[in-house]
C-alpha cells in the first residue's frame, strides 16, 4: 500500500496536510510539531479508534486525546494505491466529539505488489 497524502482534522491538526514521496519517508521536526499526532492519525484512519476505552487515573483514551482542538468534528482523507489500483480512505464524524468508529472507504481487493 502506498500513501501519498494525508489530510485531517484530528487532535492539534486542523485541516492540515502531509505529503509523502515515493519510498521511505522520514518525518523529522522539532518537539511538539505533530509527528506523533500524524502517527495516531494514520492508525485511526486504518483501524479506527477504540470507543470502549474509558479515562482513569493516569490514562486518557485516544477518543479524548485526539478530539480536534478546534472543536470541529474529526475528519480524514487518505488516498492510497497498490499495484495498479487506487482508493480513497475517508472518515468523517457528524458530531463534534464523536471518534472514528465506522468509515466510508473504497476497497482495494487482492492487492499484490
Amino acid at each position: 500500500m502506498i500513501i501519498r497524502h494525508m489530510q485531517g482534522t484530528f487532535g492539534t491538526l486542523d485541516g492540515e496536510q502531509l505529503r509523502l514521496d515515493t519510498g521511505l519517508n522520514i518525518i523529522y521536526a522539532p518537539n511538539e510539531s505533530g509527528k506523533s499526532t500524524w502517527c495516531a492519525f494514520l492508525r485511526a484512519m486504518l483501524y479506527g479508534i477504540d470507543t470502549s476505552q474509558r479515562a482513569r487515573a493516569g490514562f486518557v483514551p485516544d477518543k479524548q486525546k485526539y478530539a480536534p482542538w478546534s472543536g470541529k468534528p474529526m475528519a480524514a482523507d487518505t488516498p492510497v494505491s497498490c499495484a495498479s489500483r487506487s482508493a480513497a480512505g475517508r472518515r468523517r464524524r457528524a458530531r463534534r466529539c464523536a471518534p472514528f468508529r465506522r468509515c466510508t472507504r473504497a476497497r482495494i481487493s487482492r492487492c499484490r505488489g
